[in-house]
């Protein structure tokens, strides 16, 4: 992939957010073009390209050239290309409305078998430290976490109680620069509740809170703008699931009606551009604790609990297609106190806690950590080996990103108390 743009010549091939795009072409001259994370064709470098924007796939037909079999365009003329083998093609890309020249030459091979990413099912995941941070809310509260391919920093979000001062606590951000290891920390005082779900919209950093949904610039953190987003109406969300394409969030469960009944079945949409929010489907059951992921249009919804305080653990998780509102079922090992997920391509990988109450007092006695891989080509789910200890029966894990070709989580003891104010580890595991 070669870009050129007003600032010159890019050669992009090793991006991320190029590597992960697909070109599926039909015999009845139909394209799906899966773009994954768009590309900032605007960059006056190739590093400037970097973008964290997840985008939905694109279908049009091509139509060959007169008296050719081999020249054709599509996507509404955007897309020109030549077929030069069997397994060969090269096109050129152009983005009108974005840039007044940008464009990106291509070089398509046929994608096999071994050119899918994998999991390290055989070797397992090792993880070591990247760094720590302090907060009263990790175990009490409901923690989101993102990772920044373009920024390279990592971002653990809490309401963090310890610093309210009787004017309400903070939207928290502790923002760690992988580039030098440096912590730094944002605070935004705002009434809300505890759950936080970050997402990266086009170089923006999206929190999407119980009542509020605050953008941040995603550099500089400060002040962000601040909407509230109406899901629930004035009683707003907990525990709800939250997955981004293009624009989008889809918030899945979470409500609660004015006498605390959990009545969280609904999966809603809101666009973080123009500050819509709309109902989109109803699931078979509530949902609460269960996160999400997007993968081409597919929305899947991992286990989770039937209400924001019931004990009973769901292993029945849910696919909702974004394009025809179809929902399937599908099965988790293990039922979890919470799930966590992120993408990698065609993957997802889950992290859940187990929580185990031995001796039938009403009280956990156990925790235990799982990590799955989802595979979507195959709707086949894998359990991975970690060296993550969680022999003591506190030890858990309360987030997870992945970037870098590294899956990222939040660790530590969920028995520790408030005082003084507990240390909670990140931890990566390379992926390949």
């Amino acid at each position: 992939a070669i870009l050129t743009n007003d600032s010159g010549t890019f050669d992009i091939s090793e991006n991320f957010n190029v590597k992960d795009d697909e070109f599926i072409f039909k015999a009845d001259q139909s394209l799906e073009w899966r773009a994954g994370n768009d590309i900032n064709i605007n960059g006056s470098n190739a590093s400037e390209t970097l973008l964290d924007y997840y985008r939905s796939p694109v279908t049009s037909t091509f139509d060959y050239e007169a008296d050719s079999s081999t020249e054709a365009t599509a996507l509404s003329g955007t897309f020109s290309f030549t077929i030069v083998g069997a397994n060969a093609i090269e096109g050129v890309l152009t983005f009108p409305g974005r840039s007044s020249a940008g464009e990106i030459a291509i070089t398509l091979s046929e994608k096999t078998a071994g050119d899918y990413v994998t999991a390290p099912l055989t070797s397992g995941l090792n993880f070591s430290e990247v760094g720590t941070f302090q907060s009263i809310m990790v175990n009490a509260g409901s923690v989101g976490m993102i990772g920044s391919y373009a920024d390279n920093s990592l971002m653990v979000i809490t309401r963090e109680d310890s610093e309210n001062q009787g004017d309400g606590a903070p939207e928290k951000i502790f923002k760690f620069n992988l580039d030098n290891g440096n912590l730094t920390t944002n605070s935004f005082f705002q009434s809300d509740f505890v759950t936080k779900r970050p997402h990266i919209i086009n170089g923006e950093l999206v929190v999407m809170g119980a009542r509020y949904v605050n953008i941040y610039d995603l550099v500089n953190l400060g002040d962000p703008v601040s909407t509230v987003h109406n899901a629930n109406n004035d009683m707003g969300l907990t525990r709800f699931g939250s997955a981004v394409s293009d624009n989008d969030i889809y918030i899945t469960g979470g409500d609660l009606d004015q006498g605390n009944n959990d009545t969280g079945e609904q999966i809603r949409k809101y666009n973080a551009e123009t500050g819509q929010l709309e109902d989109l489907a109803t699931l078979p059951a509530t949902r609460y604790w269960a996160e999400t992921e997007i993968v081409n249009n597919n929305l899947y919804i991992f286990g989770g609990r039937l209400g924001f305080s019931v004990d009973d653990f769901e292993t029945e998780s849910y696919i909702y297609n974004l394009d025809s509102g179809a929902i399937s079922t599908f099965q988790l090992p293990v039922g979890c106190w919470a799930t966590y997920a992120a993408r990698q391509e065609n993957l997802i990988y889950v992290g859940g806690q187990e929580r185990v109450d031995l001796d039938g007092d009403g009280t956990y006695d156990d925790i235990n950590i799982y990590l799955w891989v989802y595979n979507t080509l195959d709707d086949s789910i894998t359990e991975i080996e970690t060296d993550l200890d969680d022999t003591d029966g506190c030890s858990a894990i309360f987030g997870m990103t992945l970037f870098n070709e590294k899956l990222y989580v939040v660790y530590g003891d969920a028995c520790q108390g408030n005082d003084p104010i507990p240390t909670w580890k990140v931890m990566a595991a390379d992926l390949n």
